[in-house]
Order: C-alpha cells, then sequence, then structure tokens
C-alpha cells in the first residue's frame, strides 16, 4: 500500500516537506549552474478594513531566471497568486465588515517546492483563508508542476500511456489508502465520491520523489475536522498505465 499520511489544517511549508519529501532546504534548492529557488514574500493590509494578505512563494535566482522556460513559471505562479487574492477581496466584499472590530480576515499562501528534476519543477501552495466572524479558516491546495523546456505546466493526463485507464489505477490505490488512514473516521460512500475515478479528483497533484502526490482538500473525502488528506503512489504501482519515458517511470 502505498505512504499515506494524514495532516490536520492547515499545512505549513515544514509539514508539506515531510509529507511530499521535499527537497532539504526550501531557501536555496538548487536549479542548475549558478541558479537556485528561493522564496519570495507578499505582504499587503488595510488594518482599517480589517484584513492582511501574507504570501511566500517559490522565484528562481540567478541565470536560470532569464531562462523563457523558467521566466514563464514565475509568470505562471504569479497569476495563479494574483487570481486567488482577487477573489478573496471579491469574496470579501460580499461578506461585509466584520461584527467585532477584533477581528481581522486574512488571506495566507505558503508555496513549497517538493521536487525538482530540471527541466521538471513541483510546487504545492497551501492556502488558507478566514473571514472575520467565520466558524473556522477554509483550507485548500493549489499544485502547479512545471516543464521549463517546454515552457508550461504538465497536465496529470500527459503522465499516463494515451487509451490507459489510469484514473481507474489512482482511484483504486487512494481509496483503500484513504480508508485505512482515516479509520473510524472513514466513510466509505464519502471517499469513494471525492477519490474516485473523476479528473475533478485528481486535480491537485505533484511529482514527488517517490512517484505522484495526490492531495484531497478538507470536506472531499472527509469532515473539516479530519483535516486535508494525502496519497503519495510510488511509482511501480503506476507502471502499467504511465507513459514511456515519462516522470512517473521507475527510476
Amino acid at each position: 500500500m502505498p505512504a499515506v499520511r494524514n495532516y490536520s489544517a492547515p499545512l505549513a511549508a515544514a509539514a508539506l516537506a515531510v509529507l511530499a519529501s521535499a527537497l532539504p532546504a526550501q531557501e536555496g534548492v538548487p536549479l542548475g549552474p549558478d541558479s537556485r529557488v528561493v522564496t519570495r514574500t507578499i505582504e499587503e493590509a488595510d488594518s482599517a478594513r480589517g484584513w492582511s494578505v501574507g504570501v511566500r512563494i517559490p522565484t528562481i535566482e540567478g541565470p536560470a531566471a532569464e531562462d523563457p522556460g523558467w521566466a514563464a513559471f514565475e509568470a505562471r505562479l504569479d497569476a495563479i497568486v494574483a487570481g486567488e487574492i482577487a477573489d478573496f477581496h471579491a469574496a470579501l466584499e460580499e461578506w461585509g465588515e466584520p461584527r467585532d472590530p477584533q477581528w481581522n480576515s486574512s488571506f495566507e499562501a505558503d508555496g513549497s517546492v517538493v521536487w525538482v528534476d530540471p527541466p521538471l519543477l513541483s510546487v504545492v501552495l497551501d492556502v488558507s483563508i478566514y473571514y472575520a466572524g467565520a466558524a473556522h479558516p477554509g483550507h485548500y491546495a493549489i499544485t502547479l508542476v512545471w516543464d521549463a523546456e517546454r515552457g508550461r505546466e504538465l497536465t496529470l493526463e500527459e503522465l499516463f500511456r494515451p487509451g490507459a485507464p489510469w484514473l481507474e489505477a489512482l482511484a483504486r490505490i487512494a481509496i483503500p489508502a484513504l480508508e485505512d488512514e482515516l479509520g473510524e473516521m472513514a466513510d466509505p460512500g464519502w471517499i469513494v465520491e471525492g477519490a474516485g475515478p473523476d479528473p475533478a479528483n485528481y486535480s491537485r497533484w505533484a511529482l514527488v520523489e517517490e512517484g505522484l502526490l495526490v492531495l484531497f482538500d478538507p470536506y472531499q473525502v472527509a469532515p473539516y475536522a479530519a483535516g486535508p488528506q494525502a496519497v503519495t503512489i510510488p511509482r511501480a504501482a503506476l507502471a502499467d498505465v504511465a507513459r514511456p519515458s515519462g516522470p512517473l517511470v521507475a527510476r
């Protein structure tokens, strides 16, 4: 059975490092000669209106930053973050003023490099949003697997042989792994609905050293109290459906 780990929300950068065998040092992840991945911080706040934004995302430092493929990665990641922040502000307008001026709304996003093998780079963003007065924060993950050689992100389907039943293969591994990890909190019907062979269920994924990491947000396969769930599927378990010479081929 693949390695499965259960995390209480939110997924901090340190927890993600354990979760997905992230590279040991987030600062200075090697990317090539004299180039590395470091962390860039974005901070905004309006104390009068009671909100704050804090974002920490990977960015390229060194000669690789001038490479079109890596420059496109940074532009794509910036666009993702900008869109999420815009959605936060739009929802904040609908939410209205907090009943208690001591409460503040917040948007937090922590990005982790969970695997790099140039030209491929896997990033996971752990997002936590709180609207002042709500019962609890909302948490979700955003993943980006980038191919700098092609100058674009990879799709999950591209990792598998054309026509292969890869969704069924993922579900066949993930469902029993989640049931085992959740234990008494496991609801088989809920898990099947959230981890069944539907592309929407596997939209948050990343390449990691062990193989394929699949993330399930709170409420997708279990109640909020169970936190986010993660399943790491070894490359060997996907040998029958992986695309030959692709990144999921056993090393």
